[in-house]
């Protein structure tokens, strides 16, 4: 099909009188000469307030489902219902045949980052060739790009797909953000399966409420998919609440013998776990060892292995997880005969006692530095730092993407009135990992939270240049 027959097929107008189009974009940042700017809905404004934007950058011709006030131009097509019509568009337009591709896709308030990177690894060792999209970017063999957000959209989707040479065979493992699916940014494609991994309480700021945001995370349920859903058995409780009908699905737990599968996960020879996935029904198991830790992130490791289940039958287990690694800033150890520093992306207070309890039970003694982000979630700031009083006999508390808002306001929401003198205040992030290294005992882990693997901040909307892991690496 020539390229002016897409656009009739796709959207039922005669293509412009233009030989080719060289750049399509949802964005018009992206906007280049001769580019074509498809005007759609954003997570806070429609694109039709960009368009005089787009022209002015060289936009060839738009295309909206909704027409912007005080500008007339024959070069703006209108076409209803455009969001339903965009996958049949892009797969032409790229030729792409996405029926050759099995999409997974991944939800969970912790873990969908490391659930969703571990099948990535995983299924490459079956000889297909694989792929991860979500908070790392877009990672595979062939072509890597870095990340804009959790769930991109259905053009940046198609835009690193084309980078691909082979997508015979490709398994391809998204994380669904509940921004993503709340936006139906990747709800028209059709999926292989989909996980939630857990729900908890996150982003209300976007969502205002904890009901909406758990519905969010449960409308990946009403995804197409080809395979029965494998759900945390404690969602239910939330399926239960806002009384969801019933669904086909397979449910796991690392706690009781109850759903369809169980991860039995016990101490092993040093530093290692003995670990058995039990699927109750058929009195069938997998049994494997590994050195992940804490034990969440081998939860986790269960979890991709129970996803991809049917791809895996010829696969050694046992043999093949061994060289499987965490998401880099999830878990990411630096060790020394003098110091111990471990940078993870825990950022709530649910994934801060996930991981600072391990470490406690561990150790006799812990330290934590940490943040809270401005402009959203405030009443989660508090209990941020109350869990780290739980664990921490030490704690450093300074910036995490303040964003617009001040830090003093920041600070003012996260610690009491009554500070005690085993918390200090050091804003520059910076500087407050190097006198935490610096004092740093012997005997004594410090966890560094919130960053995990990124690179930049946002602060006073101004982005600086911050790695944890590059800061804290100076020091061994």
């Amino acid at each position: 099909m020539n390229s002016k027959d897409i656009w009739k097929d796709s959207f039922g107008f005669d293509f412009p009188s233009l030989s080719a189009v060289p750049h399509i974009s949802n964005s018009s940042k992206e906007i280049k000469k001769n580019s074509v700017f498809f005007a759609l809905q954003g997570t806070k404004s429609h694109g039709c307030q960009f368009i005089h934007e787009a022209f002015t950058k060289g936009a060839a011709f738009v295309v909206t489902d909704k027409m912007p006030e005080n500008i007339n131009s024959e070069n703006i097509f209108l076409v209803p219902d455009l969001e339903k019509k965009i996958l049949n568009f892009l797969v032409q337009y790229y030729s792409i045949d996405i029926t050759k591709i099995k999409f997974f896709g991944i939800t969970g308030t912790n873990g969908k980052t490391s659930v969703a990177y571990l099948c990535y690894q995983l299924y490459k060792k079956t000889g297909n060739p694989s792929a991860y999209m979500g908070t790392l970017g877009f990672i595979s063999d062939e072509y890597q790009s870095t990340p804009k957000e959790t769930t991109p959209d259905i053009f940046s989707l198609f835009k690193h797909l084309a980078s691909l040479n082979n997508i015979e065979g490709l398994g391809l493992f998204l994380e669904l953000s509940s921004h993503g699916l709340h936006q139906e940014r990747l709800n028209m494609l059709d999926y292989e399966k989909v996980c939630i991994a857990n729900i908890g309480s996150d982003h209300l700021d976007y969502h205002k409420t904890q009901e909406d945001y758990e519905r969010s995370k449960l409308s990946i349920l009403d995804l197409s998919q080809r395979s029965i859903p494998l759900v945390n058995y404690d969602v239910l409780e939330v399926m239960k609440k806002h009384k969801i009908k019933c669904y086909e699905m397979q449910t796991f737990s690392d706690m009781q013998e109850k759903g369809d599968f169980l991860f039995r996960i016990l101490p092993g020879e040093i530093d290692s776990y003995d670990v058995e996935i039990s699927e109750l029904e058929k009195s069938k198991s997998i049994k494997f060892n590994t050195n992940l830790f804490p034990k969440f992130n081998i939860t986790n490791l269960c979890t991709a292995i129970v996803i991809l289940k049917n791809n895996l039958i010829k696969l050694n287990i046992n043999k093949e997880i061994q060289n499987i690694a965490l998401p880099k800033g999830r878990n990411t150890v630096f060790k020394s005969t003098s110091k111990h520093v471990i940078i993870d992306f825990a950022h709530n207070d649910a994934a801060m006692n996930n991981i600072l309890a391990s470490y406690k039970e561990k150790y006799k003694d812990i330290w934590v530095l940490f943040g809270c982000g401005g402009d959203r979630d405030r009443p989660k700031r508090s209990r941020m730092y109350k869990t780290a009083q739980i664990y921490a006999s030490k704690i450093f508390f300074t910036s995490d993407n303040s964003r617009n808002e001040d830090f003093v306001s920041i600070k003012k929401d996260a610690l009491p009135s009554d500070l005690p003198d085993s918390t200090s205040i050091i804003e520059d992030r910076e500087e407050a990992i190097e006198s935490a290294v610096l004092s740093l005992p012997k005997d004594i882990p410090l966890l560094i939270l919130g960053r995990g693997h990124e690179e930049f901040l946002d602060i006073k909307n101004k982005t600086i240049t911050h790695s944890d892991i590059s800061s804290v690496k100076r020091f061994f």
